[in-house]
């Protein structure tokens, strides 16, 4: 079945490509090119309002789109709407009607790699944590693979710094509407060191998450 389906208000920077690779990762197939829809307005003139339009074809396992999907933007990432004839709600996770997202059976937990289930609902993190919230981590252990699957499970932005040894890897997650305004500006790119600014009630704030050698000569040099 030939769908129109209208991506809303995406920033002009997000490449077509993007838009695309979802549509594969979701088992759909473009049916046709990207157009962008514009204001009224003539010649130059002409602005694009960021939504953009193609035909996709679904097929016997996937019958609708979900109501919105994740891209990175500048300083984070965020949620826009999708749009379709005859949508109904689905997981944004497998596109099945049966469930929602957070109840989806293959979400995978990046704390213990278990399945159906977030890392903050995680028994694991129960046993070693007893706080309900955790801004950030140190000696992560993630790879690329792991940083996709958090962004997936965890409502919010993600800011990481892998390295290059499994000994190293800082992160900070911030829950989406607790803050405003985050911007990565720390990075050492070598999984000791992440930070980032953000906007809390008028006043713009700092947080840094490090995570230093463990042997006293490497703490010197770090």
């Amino acid at each position: 079945m030939e769908v129109t389906v209208s991506f809303m208000h995406l920033p002009v920077y997000i490449k077509d490509d993007v838009i695309f690779g979802k549509l594969w990762e979701w088992g759909v197939e473009p049916a046709s090119q990207i157009r962008r829809r514009f204001l009224p307005g003539e010649g130059k003139e002409r602005i694009a309002d960021g939504t953009r339009i193609l035909k996709v074809l679904f097929n016997d396992k996937v019958r609708s789109l979900p109501y919105s999907a994740r891209f990175d933007v500048e300083g984070g990432t965020e949620y826009f709407k999708i749009m379709h004839d005859r949508q109904t709600q689905v997981c944004r996770q497998c596109l099945k009607s049966t469930h929602i997202f957070k109840e989806c059976p293959d979400i995978v937990c990046y704390r213990c790699r278990g399945v159906g289930h977030f890392a903050r609902n995680c028994e694991m993190r129960r046993e070693r944590r007893t706080e309900d919230d955790e801004p950030a981590d140190e000696e992560t252990h993630w790879d690329e693979r792991c940083v996709d699957d958090v962004k997936k499970s965890w409502m919010g932005d993600v800011y990481v710094s892998n390295g290059g040894t499994n000994a190293r890897g800082v992160a900070i997650l911030i829950k989406t509407g607790v803050v405003e305004n985050v911007k990565k500006v720390e990075d050492d790119g070598d999984g000791r060191m992440i930070g980032v600014v953000f906007e809390y009630m008028g006043e713009m704030f700092k947080l840094i998450n490090i995570y230093a050698p463990n042997d006293e000569r490497g703490r010197r040099v770090f």
